[in-house]
């Protein structure tokens, strides 16, 4: 009888240990944004996909190696102004997001009749090129992110 409670004792123990060990070893903490030339980002690969494709960006590369952030964002910037073609595009938005967002314009005042009327017909594809230049027109409007580093709702 003895043997028998030291083999739960033990297991038991066994147990908790490998519940403390996996809980110490479990990384719980929030993880830094991938790199890509956001604010404060590297953008050392956007400047290499913009080499390969054929751009020069030495100006903006040497500004960026010298940890001179704000100089290459503005370089880059520039860069962008001059060639809009080879800005990257943002992934689309699907239907149910840009609702939201436009619902969001619209009850801050915003005239967004036209967005709302290509998401009520499907043409998603309109709806997302006339919130482009929504934005263009009004940059002030653009939702901002939530400050508790929450990704909003999708």
């Amino acid at each position: 009888m003895i043997k028998k409670s030291n083999i739960w004792i033990i297991a038991l123990a066994c147990v908790l240990l490998s519940v403390f060990v996996a809980s110490a070893l479990a990384d719980d903490a929030p993880q830094a944004p991938p790199a890509g030339g956001g604010p404060g980002g590297d953008m050392s690969g956007l400047l290499k996909n913009l080499t390969a494709k054929g751009y020069d960006v030495t100006e903006i590369q040497a500004a960026e190696d010298k940890g001179d952030k704000e100089t290459a964002k503005t370089l880059l910037d520039k860069f962008f102004e001059a060639h809009p073609d080879a800005k990257p595009q943002m992934p689309a938005m699907d239907a149910d997001r840009m609702k939201k967002m436009v619902d969001e314009l619209s009850s801050k005042g915003n005239d967004v009749s036209q967005i709302k009327a290509a998401l009520d017909s499907g043409d998603t594809a309109t709806a997302q090129k006339l919130l482009d230049e929504f934005f263009k027109a009004h940059p002030d409007a653009r939702p901002t992110p939530p400050a508790d580093g929450k990704k909003p709702a999708q």
